[in-house]
């Protein structure tokens, strides 16, 4: 073999060895990759089924599971009163559906199921006959639902989280809250009108009711209704200065954690969507436009010895003093046909714009679906001036009613009512009346509780004015003389200069008692609630008690004419 030879060997032989060792690295390479993945999914998969285990929930829905419950309503901010207490909030609940492709028998599944919630079994069990993959079992499930459920270990029946709705203080501030549906909607109340806040939201919606001041009304109006044999009633407080309602009840009332459980009639809430003849509280408005519009001063005298007639109607008063009376004595002896004559001077014209001046004529602007429309006069003539003068013809709501009342006897300027804490502050008010005229409207609201119908809730200690008004029922074409709905509308305050909230308080069909002697009027029931609910309420409003004396601060004809008035006291 020649040297050349010998060469061409070696190189080849090199070569080889090259190859050998490259192809090796090869294979360690691609080796060392694929064990390397291998361990990556081994720790992957070990670590899927540590979560699994050790870290979630043994209900957890799959990926497929979670889109079918991304229907299902997520939680909803609190709504909490004007200190902080909570009124609703939400928990997080579980609830269970069924996926008819994964359950062994239909039948069977159904019928343990039954045995552990209630609902429309056969209806489900119909819908997965005709293989529905997504049907509710049951919303919001107790603990024990669920672990009873989990221990039957049916297939195809599945958990997904969900949020339910509760309200601490069960029937306390139903009218106020609403509620919601099974899906955390809201269908009524704060929970309707602020639906899209309360859902977007995670800070509390804070309202202007006064939980403490709720327990005091509800329970005083529900004690008056079993004490006069009533069938329901409302009540109302309102802040003069901010316009805030602090505590709003309608009777009977409902438990919004089960709405579906009240009669129908329980949910209407009387004091925003009820509209009803004011009766004589109405005079209040008379009297005030009749003042600032010139048309008679309180020492004007009119002839109230004889019926007013109009048409085939005669207008009467229910404590005729046989002699004339001046505006002054017609709104403290509550005079029909005084009041009526005011406003025919008046005339239809300047009364429907003095009551659109106070926002009776419009439905009220305030944060709840449940607002009734006041119902006024097609034809708006001389017998309907009449007989809205006193409060007939012409329905409004207690809302409306309040602040009306507590803009035309605390300064004249006008009250827009809110259920949430801190809305109007800064918000300019127009005016309705000048401050002397309202400083007389004041007084003469005053007389009604020092002599008029309204003694009862003359309390030493606190400064009380208002009217009473007792208003005959419709049954069905006519007004029953016995059955009637009284109604107290005033302000109370520490001092009589400046009176600080506006009550209502309304009492349906009372009946008489021993104690009344038989008479159902205001002055002996809604008078009766609304002092013990003042006396009650002004301590934890800050009131401190200061022995009123009326003759400290009226004015000198008011002064003049108080003997008289005292010795008509009826």
């Amino acid at each position: 073999m020649t040297g050349m030879q010998r060469s061409s060997d070696h190189v080849e032989r090199s070569h080889s060895k090259n190859g050998l060792a490259a192809a090796l690295d090869t294979a360690k390479t691609r080796l060392l990759i694929s064990g390397s993945l291998y361990i990556f999914c081994v720790v992957m998969v070990l670590f899927r089924l540590c979560d699994l285990m050790l870290f979630r929930e043994g209900s957890e829905p799959t990926l497929a599971e979670n889109d079918i419950a991304k229907g299902v309503q997520t939680g909803r901010a609190d709504i909490i009163d004007r200190n902080g207490v909570i009124l609703a909030t939400t928990i997080k609940t579980t609830s269970v559906y069924a996926n008819a492709k994964q359950i062994l028998n239909i039948g069977e599944t159904c019928k343990k199921l039954s045995a552990v919630v209630r609902g429309d079994l056969k209806g489900l069990q119909l819908k997965l006959e005709a293989g529905k993959t997504f049907v509710w079992v049951a919303r919001h499930l107790t603990p024990e639902q669920k672990e009873k459920i989990l221990r039957l270990g049916l297939p195809g029946i599945n958990f997904v989280p969900d949020y339910k709705r509760i309200y601490p203080h069960g029937s306390l501030v139903s009218h106020v809250m609403g509620f919601t549906n099974i899906d955390n909607q809201g269908i009524s109340g704060i929970e309707k009108s602020l639906n899209k806040e309360l859902s977007s939201s995670i800070s509390p919606v804070q309202t202007s009711i006064d939980v403490r001041l709720q327990h005091i009304v509800r329970d005083e109006l529900r004690r008056g209704i079993e004490e006069f044999s009533a069938t329901g009633g409302a009540g109302l407080i309102l802040d003069i200065e901010t316009g805030e309602i602090v505590s709003l009840v309608s009777a009977p009332d409902f438990n919004p954690n089960h709405p579906s459980k009240a009669p129908r009639d329980n949910l209407f809430n009387k004091v925003s969507m009820g509209t009803y003849e004011m009766g004589s509280t109405m005079k209040i408005a008379t009297i005030a436009m009749a003042l600032e519009n010139q048309i008679a001063k309180l020492s004007t005298v009119f002839d109230v010895t004889k019926p007013l007639r109009v048409g085939r109607f005669k207008i009467t008063d229910n404590h005729p003093k046989g002699r004339p009376l001046n505006v002054a004595e017609i709104f403290i002896h509550s005079s029909n046909i005084g009041t009526a004559q005011l406003a025919l001077l008046a005339g239809a014209e300047r009364q429907q714009s003095f009551m659109r001046k106070l926002g009776f004529m419009d439905a009220i602007d305030i944060e709840l679906p449940e607002v009734g429309v006041p119902l006024i006069p097609k034809v708006w003539k001389e017998p309907s001036v009449i007989t809205i003068s006193y409060g007939y013809g012409f329905s409004i709501t207690p809302i409306q009613l309040a602040a009306g009342v507590g803009t035309l006897a605390a300064g004249g300027l006008r009250i827009h009512p809110t259920l949430i804490k801190g809305k109007n502050r800064g918000k300019e008010r127009d005016r309705v009346i000048s401050e002397d005229h309202s400083k007389k409207i004041l007084q003469l609201m005053r007389f009604v509780i020092t002599d008029g119908t309204a003694r009862k809730t003359n309390i030493k200690e606190y400064f009380v004015a208002g009217k009473t008004g007792t208003r005959k029922l419709l049954m069905g074409r006519k007004y029953n003389d016995n059955h009637v709905a009284t109604s107290f509308m005033g302000v109370f305050g520490q001092i009589n200069s400046q009176p600080r909230y506006a009550i209502f308080v309304m009492v349906e069909d009372p009946k008489g008692t021993k104690k009344t002697f038989g008479f159902n009027a205001a002055g002996w029931n809604s008078v009766v609630v609304t002092r013990r609910i003042i006396e009650r309420a002004a301590p934890l409003l800050g009131l401190i008690p200061n022995k009123m004396n009326v003759e400290e601060t009226i004015d000198e004809y008011f002064q003049q004419a108080h003997f008289r008035f005292s010795n008509d006291k009826h």
